[in-house]
């Protein structure tokens, strides 16, 4: 007798998409969609209204892909933990790394929020936003990027 197989999905980078026919997609392509998010909808909701555009068709989509035992939710945190020291590393060794560092400030200068539970605790101390590292590169990939067009830097 041959086992049945169960096909999986990471949506990855983002903890969801609002986007109904991406989600109709994913639910024909993969058995279960893993979403990395440890927040609620009414949370959820707030946070990504203004930014991601959020609707109501989307929340109940996900209603019925989680009630379907399609769609699953997992709380990243205990990940982030466990894998601490490495994440933080592995952030380390790309920002070392002068090749990666002048593709990511000439490609994009985009700025993404991220909700503190989900930073490894050793990041925080590596990178402290207080001690200007964190925010002078920020800036200088955001001048870089703008290519001495002022008018273009946030």
């Amino acid at each position: 007798m041959a086992m049945e197989s169960t096909l999986t999905g990471l949506y990855y980078p983002f903890s969801r998409t609002f986007n109904v026919p991406t989600l109709k997609k994913a639910a024909l392509l993969f058995d279960e969609i893993v979403f990395l998010d440890s927040e609620a909808w009414f949370v959820r909701r707030q946070l990504s209204s203004d930014k991601v555009g959020y609707s109501a068709e989307a929340e109940r989509a996900y209603k019925t892909l989680t009630d379907e035992g399609v769609a699953k939710m997992i709380d990243p945190e205990p990940f982030i933990l466990e894998y601490d020291n490495l994440l933080t590393a592995n952030t380390v060794s790309d920002v070392a790394d002068e090749r990666y560092c002048k593709e990511a400030v000439t490609s994009s200068a985009t700025v993404w929020d991220v909700l503190r539970e989900r930073i490894p605790p050793t990041f925080l101390k590596e990178f402290y936003p207080g001690a200007g590292t964190f925010g002078e590169a920020i800036s200088l990939q955001a001048l870089i990027h703008a290519k001495n067009d002022l008018e273009s830097i946030p």
